[in-house]
């Protein structure tokens, strides 16, 4: 609505949850970690798996991928607090995600969850969310919970946040175990990390911008590409050890790109071959 010196627009209803779940995620006690992680075999492998498939694979799938390994190695990084004040560790790395898609020919971000993507590979977890952006309502109950909840009055959904955030069967269900979102393209050609208002999850993955930049490999400067990252964790349930741990396995899976490495091993295993038996040159 326009007025004599500003436009007036309606408060948007999904932004009301947006808004609950950041006030909820100042009220914890957050360890919060910055990082720099050199990406630069990632990047390569990437571009070599897109010339030689003609598929441009998801660099989150590998983030989401590299994140559900690292976890899987120590789950109590992710764990919930139930209302018995006891912890409780889910066997699966349910990921959360946002996805920008087409919904009536307007640019939106969904909520996807990637479930149990600690048994999943890189290719079946950039599958899952091709098909998200393929298909954004095919989460039925996000849909439908996202049509009616927003019109609850604010006290009552404090309510009902207070009773879901104590019952972790629940969280998993509706948000997953952990949460991995991004804000670098805010940066542009820029470095700079995010930092989250916090959320209803024990831990989360905010990544930043992607830069190159100069670095030191094997005694020389050559240019890099690295990536900020952003880690944030519970407090009341993770302790700074393990934080570092998990970190340190992270980063070693994101530069190591193991999970790439495959990819492009099973393509070229497919590959058909000639009359010789060995394979043919593209």
């Amino acid at each position: 609505m326009r007025e004599s010196d500003c436009t007036v627009v309606k408060f948007p209803l999904l932004r009301r949850l947006v808004v609950d779940v950041a006030d909820i995620g100042r009220k914890r006690n957050t360890i919060r970690g910055l990082i720099e992680v050199d990406i630069t075999n990632a990047r390569s492998l990437l571009r070599q798996y897109r010339d030689r498939a003609g598929e441009k694979l998801s660099f989150t799938a590998f983030v989401i991928r590299c994140v559900a390994r690292a976890l899987d190695d120590d789950r109590s990084i992710q764990a919930f607090l139930d209302w018995r004040n006891r912890l409780v560790i889910f066997d699966d790395v349910d990921v959360q995600t946002m996805v920008e898609a087409d919904i009536d020919g307007a640019k939106t971000v969904v909520p996807h969850i990637v479930r149990a993507a600690n048994r999943k590979s890189h290719l079946e977890i950039h599958e899952d969310i091709r098909a998200t952006q393929a298909d954004p309502r095919r989460d039925r109950r996000l849909a439908r919970l996202a049509g009616w909840f927003p019109y609850v009055p604010k006290q009552l959904r404090r309510m009902a946040y207070w009773w879901i955030k104590k019952r972790p069967r629940l969280l998993k269900k509706n948000i997953g175990t952990t949460i991995v979102t991004s804000v670098g393209m805010m940066f542009g050609s820029g470095g700079g990390w995010g930092i989250g208002t916090g959320s209803l999850h024990s831990f989360g993955v905010l990544l930043g911008s992607m830069v190159k930049k100069p670095g030191v490999v094997n005694g020389r400067i050559e240019v890099r590409e690295y990536l900020y990252v952003g880690l944030s964790f519970n407090h009341d349930t993770v302790d700074g050890a393990p934080a570092t741990r998990f970190a340190r396995r992270f980063v070693k899976m994101l530069e190591s790109a193991d999970e790439l490495k495959a990819d492009l091993a099973k393509l070229d295993m497919a590959k058909p071959s000639d009359k010789t038996g060995e394979a043919t040159p593209t």
